[in-house]
Protein backbone atom coordinates (compact mmCIF):
# COMPACT_ATOMS: atom_id res chain seq x y z
CA UNK A 1 0.00 0.00 0.00
CA UNK A 2 1.09 3.43 -0.81
CA UNK A 3 -0.14 7.04 -0.06
CA UNK A 4 0.28 9.78 -2.25
CA UNK A 5 -0.38 13.63 -1.78
CA UNK A 6 0.72 16.91 -3.17
CA UNK A 7 3.13 18.13 -0.72
CA UNK A 8 4.87 16.48 2.85
CA UNK A 9 2.59 19.12 4.67
CA UNK A 10 -1.00 17.31 3.69
CA UNK A 11 -2.42 14.60 4.43
CA UNK A 12 -2.55 11.90 1.58
CA UNK A 13 -5.65 12.01 -0.90
CA UNK A 14 -4.77 9.02 -2.84
CA UNK A 15 -3.06 5.38 -2.13
CA UNK A 16 -2.20 2.23 -4.41
CA UNK A 17 -2.80 -0.96 -3.32
CA UNK A 18 -0.44 -4.15 -5.21
CA UNK A 19 -0.45 -7.84 -4.75
CA UNK A 20 2.86 -8.67 -4.77
CA UNK A 21 1.61 -12.21 -5.48
CA UNK A 22 2.36 -13.03 -9.36
CA UNK A 23 0.66 -16.29 -9.31
CA UNK A 24 -2.70 -15.90 -7.64
CA UNK A 25 -5.21 -13.04 -7.13
CA UNK A 26 -5.82 -11.38 -3.96
CA UNK A 27 -8.82 -9.67 -2.11
CA UNK A 28 -8.09 -6.73 0.08
CA UNK A 29 -10.37 -5.25 2.52
CA UNK A 30 -9.36 -1.71 2.99
CA UNK A 31 -10.87 0.45 5.76
CA UNK A 32 -10.60 4.13 4.24
CA UNK A 33 -9.38 6.89 6.90
CA UNK A 34 -8.86 9.52 4.50
CA UNK A 35 -12.07 12.53 4.16
CA UNK A 36 -13.80 12.49 1.63
CA UNK A 37 -17.42 10.77 0.27
CA UNK A 38 -16.71 8.86 -2.93
CA UNK A 39 -13.44 6.52 -3.96
CA UNK A 40 -12.43 7.06 -7.69
CA UNK A 41 -10.03 4.65 -9.53
CA UNK A 42 -7.23 5.57 -12.28
CA UNK A 43 -8.35 3.55 -15.51
CA UNK A 44 -5.10 3.08 -17.03
CA UNK A 45 -6.92 2.45 -20.25
CA UNK A 46 -8.03 5.86 -20.70
CA UNK A 47 -6.18 7.90 -18.11
CA UNK A 48 -9.48 9.06 -16.88
CA UNK A 49 -10.97 8.65 -12.87
CA UNK A 50 -13.60 6.81 -13.09
CA UNK A 51 -16.06 6.20 -9.46
CA UNK A 52 -15.16 3.04 -8.05
CA UNK A 53 -17.60 2.99 -4.32
CA UNK A 54 -19.28 5.34 -1.76
CA UNK A 55 -17.47 5.63 1.24
CA UNK A 56 -20.86 6.09 3.44
CA UNK A 57 -21.30 4.05 6.76
CA UNK A 58 -18.32 1.47 7.51
CA UNK A 59 -15.73 3.05 4.79
CA UNK A 60 -14.95 -0.33 4.12
CA UNK A 61 -14.05 -1.46 0.29
CA UNK A 62 -13.07 -4.91 -0.91
CA UNK A 63 -10.57 -4.61 -3.48
CA UNK A 64 -9.58 -7.66 -6.10
CA UNK A 65 -6.71 -7.64 -7.41
CA UNK A 66 -5.26 -10.02 -10.68
CA UNK A 67 -1.98 -11.36 -9.57
CA UNK A 68 1.05 -8.91 -9.89
CA UNK A 69 -1.21 -6.42 -10.62
CA UNK A 70 -1.92 -2.75 -8.79
CA UNK A 71 -4.20 -0.31 -9.01
CA UNK A 72 -4.46 3.64 -7.95
CA UNK A 73 -7.09 4.99 -5.88
CA UNK A 74 -8.29 8.96 -5.05
CA UNK A 75 -10.74 10.54 -2.50
CA UNK A 76 -13.40 12.51 -4.57
CA UNK A 77 -13.58 16.03 -4.67
CA UNK A 78 -9.76 15.77 -3.97
CA UNK A 79 -7.79 17.56 -6.39
CA UNK A 80 -4.96 15.09 -7.64
CA UNK A 81 -2.89 16.00 -10.99
CA UNK A 82 -3.27 12.46 -13.13
CA UNK A 83 -0.56 11.34 -15.41
CA UNK A 84 -2.57 12.66 -18.06
CA UNK A 85 -3.06 16.19 -16.43
CA UNK A 86 -0.37 18.38 -15.57
CA UNK A 87 -1.90 21.25 -15.07
CA UNK A 88 -1.60 22.82 -11.24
Amino acid sequence: LGLFAKSKARQPTAFMIVNRDYTRESEATLKVGMPGRKLQEFNRKTGEWVSFASLAGSRTVNIKLAPGDGRLFRIAGVRLTSPKDSSP
